[in-house]
């Protein structure tokens, strides 16, 4: 399957505001998955291979909020106003590279 951004203004908007519609109940269900993960690292403070899958999943779920910051910047026609306009999409989409995996 091949994906392709469309250069016209008008589907550019057409094609955001159908991955928009379409991304939002995924992404509410990665954060949720990412809140269980986060919380079960800090309630049960789990040790080896618990661990490592909580850091893992935690990492995804940083890797899919990355995907859509990038996804949603590509069919954005002004990207510079529309980061300015969502900064907070950027802050959860940065923190991604020091995310350390401890082993």
């Amino acid at each position: 399957m091949k994906l392709s951004i469309p250069q016209e203004p008008v589907k550019k908007a057409v094609a955001l505001s159908r991955y928009s519609e379409a991304s939002e109940t995924p992404l509410v269900i990665v954060s949720l998955i990412f809140l269980v993960a986060y919380s079960w690292q800090v309630i049960a403070n789990p040790a080896g291979t618990e661990h490592l899958i909580t850091e893992l999943v935690m990492f995804l779920t940083w890797a899919a909020f990355l995907a859509d910051f990038i996804i949603t910047m590509a069919l954005t026609e002004k990207r510079k106003r529309w980061t300015l306009m969502n900064v907070v999409n950027l802050a959860v989409a940065a923190p991604i590279a020091p995310l350390p995996v401890r082993l």
